[in-house]
């Protein structure tokens, strides 16, 4: 996969040349802008993702019996019709599961993320639909990364790593 990722970076960087030698600055621009954004958006899921995997290993290291299960090429649709691809963990005890899945369109016809959001993700409880969470990745005021949570179609608050705990502990407490 970093063969990919160089390959794709490599081309990115070679059409901005391009763009820039033709005078094509505007397009020059979007690819920056495009790259930028794209590094947030993995950077900001992999944070999520890490946050999640961490506090549940050491569970595991103090003797919790969950398996993880991570799948990259992860295909959901999100609440504004989108479709998102990234990454998907799966933590599992017996019949209990507690998911996270994170990622954002990926081609034209994966449709857009609204309100300035640069990625999506969804916190699943498995058996208990009410005590899950959709996340949208955002730029605060001062350019910050942070994912906030979503209700009822607008951000609805922070999602710190004290709501990361709230969600494994539930997890957690039926172990």
């Amino acid at each position: 996969m970093d063969d990919l990722n160089d390959e794709w970076q490599g081309r990115v960087a070679a059409a901005m040349q391009r763009a820039a030698a033709s005078g094509r600055g505007d397009v020059a621009d979007y690819l920056r802008l495009r790259q930028a954004n794209d590094e947030a958006r993995e950077t900001g899921i992999a944070w999520l993702l890490d946050l999640f995997t961490t506090i549940i290993g050491a569970a595991v290291r103090g003797g919790a019996p969950i398996s993880a299960e991570r799948i990259d090429t992860h295909r959901f649709p999100h609440s504004n019709g989108a479709t998102m691809v990234g990454t998907r963990v799966v933590f599992r005890c017996g019949v209990l599961t507690l998911s996270v899945e994170a990622g954002y369109p990926r081609a034209p016809g994966d449709g857009f993320i609204t309100g300035g959001g640069l990625a999506q993700a969804n916190i699943r409880h498995f058996g208990d639909a009410q005590a899950g969470i959709e996340l949208s990745l955002a730029r605060s005021a001062t350019n910050e990364l942070q994912w906030h949570e979503i209700r009822e179609n607008s951000r609805a608050g922070i999602f710190t790593r004290q709501a990361a705990l709230r969600h494994i502990r539930k997890f957690l407490s039926a172990v």
